[in-house]
């Protein structure tokens, strides 16, 4: 496959997807809620055969700093959404 424009900038990838120009391949979590995608101009299709998909994530933070208690909760809540697969 040739890859004719690549960029980290999601709002561009969106941006793109939304006026016809790309198609990606982009983690159903960053989709959600997406207005493009509830007002129709982005249609995500599902890929056959990727249930067993094993997806990793992690945190990361400076060494020598820690948490806030808020960082903390916000870590306690996105893993309570990853177990349940509400995402």
């Amino acid at each position: 496959m040739n890859s004719l424009f690549e960029s980290n900038q999601f709002e561009i990838i969106k941006r793109t997807i939304s006026e016809g120009i790309a198609i990606s391949f982009i983690n159903g979590l960053l989709l959600r809620n997406e207005p493009r995608v509830l007002n129709g101009k982005i249609v995500p299709l599902p890929l056959k055969n990727f249930d067993d998909l094993e997806i990793s994530y992690g945190w990361l933070r400076m060494k020598n700093t820690y948490f806030s208690p808020v960082a903390k909760e916000f870590l306690k809540y996105l893993k309570k959404q990853i177990e349940v697969g509400d995402y």
